[in-house]
């Protein structure tokens, strides 16, 4: 007989954020495997239809009839009280979980977004990531992170690449006399690295 685990704090159901969804291919909901989902009260004590933000990463992880049943993704149902499995994962989403169980700091209230081919209630997994939601601070720094990239990335092209070719070619061009090809294609290496870098 396991021990209820106690739910991390701010967990309780009354308090949590309604979960998110992104129309972007991708489904948000409570982890849960099958074996566990078909007990109701789960192996860990967590009433899986009203409270499975109680349900253990142990449970998830460790106990092999939880493991072998597989895995899915819970969604509240309409009337927004119970909860319900809304899609099993394929082996590949098996085994996704099973890596980012045996990764996370998390003892439960196992929130993830996974994404993949979705048809009837089954979804072919294609990454499964510990979810975040829009709008977040995680996910306010997630995309600063992307945009940082691409600004560091334009800046390296501008005045790492554009601008020194366009001087080199100036300084070997000029040697060369008359109106030669050169001219146009340094002021063309100039202007594209002013567009660049002022992106």
């Amino acid at each position: 007989e396991a021990d209820e685990e106690p739910a991390e704090p701010g967990t309780s159901t009354a308090q949590i954020e309604p979960i998110k969804q992104v129309d972007d291919d991708s489904y948000s909901g409570y982890l849960t495997d099958i074996y566990c989902w078909d007990l109701r009260i789960a192996l860990d004590g967590a009433d899986m239809l009203l409270q499975p933000e109680r349900h253990t990463v142990h449970c998830l992880r460790d106990i092999p009839e939880c493991i072998d049943s597989g895995y899915g993704v819970l969604g509240l149902k309409e009337s927004g009280t119970e909860y319900e499995l809304k899609y099993r994962f394929d082996e590949a989403g098996n085994k996704a979980v099973l890596n980012y169980v045996g990764t996370t700091d998390k003892r439960n209230n196992v929130i993830v977004t996974v994404r993949g081919k979705f048809k009837g209630n089954t979804v072919k997994v294609t990454s499964l990531e510990e979810y975040v939601a829009p709008g977040s601070q995680e996910d306010v720094g997630v995309r600063g992170e992307a945009v940082l990239f691409v600004h560091l990335s334009l800046m390296c092209l501008a005045f790492g690449a554009l601008f020194p070719w366009g001087v080199a070619l100036a300084r070997g061009g000029k040697k060369l006399g008359g109106d030669n090809p050169w001219l146009m294609a340094h002021r063309a290496l100039q202007v594209s690295g002013w567009v660049v870098q002022l992106a």
